[in-house]
């Protein structure tokens, strides 16, 4: 275990991909000012027309609640850059609104400001220590090592106790259901498989939090995933290919008695899909991987993990190449820098060049041995 932690981030589809550029509210590449915007989308129901009469007094008389929403709308449409100027007016108004610190820590998370995001959260953790755990989980995100352990931790207990509460008929304002916490037990866990590592205690911390994970909500399929990647990290690799079966019946329906939960986030597929591949599953590898380009044909990585099955299958090298030359294409299209995956891609394809080369000339002495029978 040594390696490093990765944030995640929500990934739109494709169709959400098109809404969000198609709501930019921008005119030919202009960008409006806020009080603009706001004038664009009550004027023209936020259709990309000029403004005709820019009212500047219609901002000026927006509450943070007026503001929020419209941080929300922009968030549902992924039109982060908008949320943030909105959430930059809003915070001169009140820098001191706990929701609004909340929403805009974790747009500023999205845009990459990590330290006005974090700036934010910790000024909502001075103001309400003890209620609301958003706040922590999205700080858990930011920090690391011990400082990331305590935030989710602290997040977890005021999530316990609100589910206590909620469950002895007690009504709060902080909604909390099972799986946020297993999900919260998930990110703990990672933490001691990448950041805490070299922690004394790290393997049995890790196994606990899955576990955690697992009993708050057994119909999470990251919860399974990161027990197996745990499992996998203490090279117990049949218990691990058992608990990831587990997690794969819940959304793949292998299991016809086993109801289906929904599909999981497109990035803990991929990682599932790595997983099952360093198992040696190949079918069913490329059935996740296939679910992943369902979302998204053009992600060279998952192009690259189907041609790196195909050659570890040693079955197919027509597809193997087809798989490697496709995410070769999207790589030079998009101007990607990953250098590792793009010097395995050539190697891969060379190698199997030569392959295809030795089967030729095979067949060309097979045929010769046939044309000197005959005469």
């Amino acid at each position: 275990m040594g390696k490093e932690r990765k944030k995640k981030k929500k990934k739109p589809s494709k169709s959400n991909k098109g809404k969000q550029n198609g709501e930019q509210n921008q005119l030919e590449g202009e960008e409006y000012t806020i009080e603009e915007q706001v004038t664009v989308d009550e004027n023209t129901n936020g259709h990309n027309e000029a403004p005709k009469d820019v009212n500047q007094e219609t901002i000026k008389n927006y509450s943070v609640e007026d503001f929020l929403q419209k941080i929300e709308d922009f968030m549902d449409t992924f039109n982060y850059e908008l949320a943030q100027k909105f959430c930059e007016r809003a915070l001169e108004i009140d820098s001191n609104h706990l929701e609004l610190l909340e929403t805009a820590g974790a747009v500023f998370l999205e845009t990459g400001e990590t330290e006005k995001a974090k700036k934010c959260l910790e000024h909502a953790v001075e103001l309400s220590p003890e209620n609301g755990h958003t706040k922590y989980m999205y700080l858990g995100q930011i920090l690391q090592g011990q400082e990331a352990v305590q935030a989710f931790t602290k997040g977890i207990d005021i999530m316990v106790k609100t589910l206590d509460s909620n469950q002895e008929g007690a009504t709060s304002a902080d909604s909390v259901n099972p799986t946020e916490i297993s999900t919260a037990y998930c990110s703990l866990a990672e933490i001691y498989m990448t950041d805490e590592c070299f922690d004394s205690e790290a393997e049995s911390k890790c196994f606990q939090f899955c576990q955690k994970a697992i009993e708050y909500d057994s119909s999470n399929p990251d919860a399974y995933q990161v027990m197996a990647n745990c499992l996998l990290s203490q090279e117990k690799v049949e218990e691990a290919r058992s608990v990831l079966k587990k997690g794969l019946d819940l959304w793949l329906g292998k299991d016809e008695e086993v109801q289906q939960v929904p599909m999981p986030a497109y990035e803990s597929r991929f990682t599932t899909a790595k997983l099952v591949l360093e198992l040696g599953d190949f079918e069913l590898a490329e059935s996740v991987l296939q679910t992943l380009l369902d979302e998204n044909d053009e992600d060279y990585q998952v192009w690259y993990l189907l041609g790196w099955m195909y050659h570890l299958s040693g079955q197919d090298n027509t597809s193997k190449k087809i798989c490697l030359e496709k995410a070769q294409k999207i790589i030079n299209k998009c101007e990607v820098t990953d250098e590792d995956i793009m010097k395995h891609i050539e190697e891969l394809l060379s190698e199997a060049s030569c392959d295809d080369q030795i089967m030729d000339d095979d067949d060309d002495a097979e045929d010769d041995d046939e044309d000197d029978m005959e005469t």
